[in-house]
């Protein structure tokens, strides 16, 4: 089969509910079958420059079913602002070879990248996202450098002007995402009338004289389980065919965090932070290549600052290009190890994630973010062999899988989260799946 996707559905809680469960498991398997229904459909009617953006259409198919249920964090299920609107972010990028006829040199491989922030009232970010990277492509009459990302207003009206459906920011927003607001919304104005009264007290003659109902108002108001539903959707997708060009991509989508500030931006849209697609080392032809593709979710800003999905690429490339062989490298030439040729993906996942996010007892000061939590997927695969990897440090990640005629849904879970867990868990496309729970 040429073609591989994967969809996920976030890390960080998931509720335990049999009901809720079925519900994000549905919604991954339907987004797999949608991507494979578009990759027989492009295989059938795309013309010949459609055909190296197979890969594009396929996670662009995916992720927008996933958008489109109320059970996840992006599009119609989207978390709402603190001023009770939804601002979507979202992002493409695709690894093809530009022998197609692109600029470069024949069979390089060309990156392009396309995404929307803060955007309101448009129906599948996902897909505005794909419209500013294939627009990108079209020569501006007065020579103007294209947009990379567009945000706000300005993605809204590019989207309706490239036949992209916009809707009123109502139809955003789904009955679950509006109680969780209106919850909240009460939950954050009784803990800032709690606070108030606290220093009210506190300044008249001392904390002596705080009332104990007041201490414990403020501490039963405050919002614990905030998180719980911050969930980023997105999928990676590889295609290989036996003959012609493959190619990778990569999608991501979020609502954003709930009671997020108006305008705020995330890693969905960021550049080399919520995705990546693009080739593993330095091959020469397509038929010697590596492809990767990568989808990120977690705690945006500390993402953001790691610029992960990038990262994650970097040390891919840097692995593969050192050439350390398990049988051929000498003890203290490093710890990335490559078996029966391949890279050890599993470790160096590891290795960034408890770099970035193994939390070691410091935390951080005044950022917000001294704890936060991150989820990747990563496909890495060549004509041999495709294997596909989530890693992540909250509580649970929800993935999916197509190979062949089958598509496979998990909600993986840690048995035990505490400083410093980190769960990978590798998936032969075609084999069975082995996980391992590694802790540092």
């Amino acid at each position: 089969m040429p073609i591989y996707i994967a969809v996920h559905g976030g890390a960080g809680y998931h509720s335990t509910a049999n009901e809720d469960r079925k519900a994000t498991k549905r919604a991954l398997k339907m987004s797999c079958h949608a991507a494979l229904r578009a990759f027989a459909s492009a295989q059938t009617s795309a013309c010949e420059e459609e055909l190296p953006s197979i890969a594009l259409i396929a996670a662009e198919a995916a992720v927008c079913v996933l958008e489109d249920d109320g059970a996840l964090n992006a599009g119609y299920g989207s978390n709402l602002t603190e001023a009770g609107t939804v601002e979507c972010d979202a992002a493409v990028m695709l690894a093809r070879s530009s022998s197609s006829g692109m600029a470069g040199a024949p069979g390089a491989p060309l990156a392009e990248f396309g995404s929307v922030a803060a955007a309101s009232g448009i129906k599948n970010p996902i897909s505005a996202a794909r419209a500013v990277l294939e627009n990108a492509r079209r020569p501006d009459v007065l020579g103007r450098v294209p947009p990379m990302t567009l945000s706000g207003r300005g993605a809204r009206d590019f989207a309706a002007g490239h036949g992209i459906e916009v809707v009123t920011d109502e139809q955003l927003i789904c009955e679950r995402a509006r109680s969780e607001w209106e919850y909240w919304t009460t939950q954050l104005k009784q803990v800032h009338v709690g606070l108030a009264f606290k220093e009210e007290i506190l300044n008249l003659e001392g904390a002596s004289h705080l009332p104990a109902k007041a201490v414990t108002s403020v501490e039963k108001t405050a919002p614990l389980n905030l998180h719980a539903h911050q969930d980023t959707v997105g999928a990676v997708c590889l295609h290989i065919p036996p003959l012609g060009e493959p190619s990778a991509a990569a999608g991501v989508s979020s609502g954003g965090l709930l009671l997020k500030h108006p305008g705020r931006i995330g890693e969905a849209a960021l550049y080399g932070a919520g995705c990546w697609a693009g080739v593993v080392g330095k091959a020469d032809t397509d038929a010697t290549r590596s492809w990767m593709a990568c989808s990120v979710s977690g705690t945006g800003e500390a993402i953001m600052r790691a610029n992960l999905a990038r990262r994650i690429a970097d040390e891919l490339d840097h692995a593969w290009d050192a050439r350390v062989v398990t049988s051929g490298a000498d003890e203290g030439d490093g710890d990335t190890e490559m078996t029966d040729g391949e890279l050890d993906v599993h470790q160096i996942l590891y290795d960034v994630l408890e770099h970035e996010f193994g939390h070691s007892g410091i935390e951080r000061a005044g950022d917000g973010c001294d704890k936060p939590t991150v989820g990747v997927l990563v496909m890495v695969g060549t004509a041999e062999a495709v294997r596909l990897y989530s890693a992540f440090t909250a509580a649970s990640m929800a993935v999916a899988y197509a190979r062949e005629d089958s598509v496979r849904a998990h909600i993986l879970s840690q048995q035990s989260v505490k400083p410093g867990t980190i769960y990978v868990e590798t998936h032969t496309l075609c084999s069975r799946a082995v996980g391992t729970n590694m802790t540092g």
